[in-house]
């Protein structure tokens, strides 16, 4: 894929064979500047060969980076969502359902279903409203991060 020095090496026998009969032929007249014009070549050749290697090199390292990004990116996503996920059991704990034989969902369904006492403190219909609004994120930030 492109050229190497001994791909270089058969195209310069070649083309010096070829001058050497065109010459010889009388189609063209002898060009005194040929070896440093196909020197030059030999030069664009080699540059050329070295600026696809160091692009692929690039390339490689980009992609690496790029993978690295997704990776830090994923463990960032799945942090929040244990943070979030936490924050739901702590609050369901506080509101009083310490069964965890339960799933969480269904420990959230049993605080959410028994009735609210109005004449109890209002730090617990606060914690109430707070419950739903974790919950809220958590699924939100679940269907948004792990679902899409």
């Amino acid at each position: 894929n492109g050229f190497t020095y001994k791909d270089l090496e058969i195209v310069s026998e070649w083309d010096e064979n070829a001058y050497k009969l065109a010459v010889y032929l009388n189609k063209t007249k002898p060009n005194p500047n040929y070896e440093k014009e196909f020197l030059k070549y030999s030069e664009d050749i080699i540059k050329y060969e070295d600026n696809l290697k160091t692009w692929q090199k690039e390339l490689i390292e980009y992609q690496n980076w790029k993978k690295q990004c997704e990776n830090e990116s994923l463990k960032k996503k799945i942090a929040e969502a244990k943070r979030r996920a936490a924050e739901v059991l702590k609050l369901v704990r506080e509101l009083g359902n310490d069964d965890e034989t339960l799933p969480l969902n269904q420990r959230y369904s049993i605080v959410i279903a028994q009735p609210i006492d109005m004449a109890s403190n209002e730090s617990e219909i606060e914690r109430r409203g707070e419950l739903m609004m974790a919950v809220s994120r958590l699924t939100d930030s679940l269907g948004r991060d792990f679902l899409t």
